[in-house]
């Protein structure tokens, strides 16, 4: 019997700040370990999204993947 893949929370919010990077990205990895915040901003909504995409495939697994667009 196969195992079901974990899942992970992505949630994607814009910030409130001058300029063009405004986009913002936290990944709530399996476990019970804080947020992870990514320190680059990015200028668009679909930037942020591959940029947490990235950050997923590093770690290895198969994940299924939930995004939420609300600041955590």
């Amino acid at each position: 019997m196969a195992k079901k893949s974990t899942p992970i929370r992505v949630h994607i919010w814009r910030t409130k700040r001058k300029g063009d990077d405004v986009w913002k990205v936290a990944i709530d990895e399996p476990g019970g370990g804080p947020l992870t915040e990514l320190k680059t901003r990015y200028t668009r909504k679909h930037g942020a999204q591959k940029g947490a995409w990235r950050k997923i495939a590093k770690l290895g697994r198969e994940y299924t993947v939930h995004f939420i667009y609300e600041k955590p």
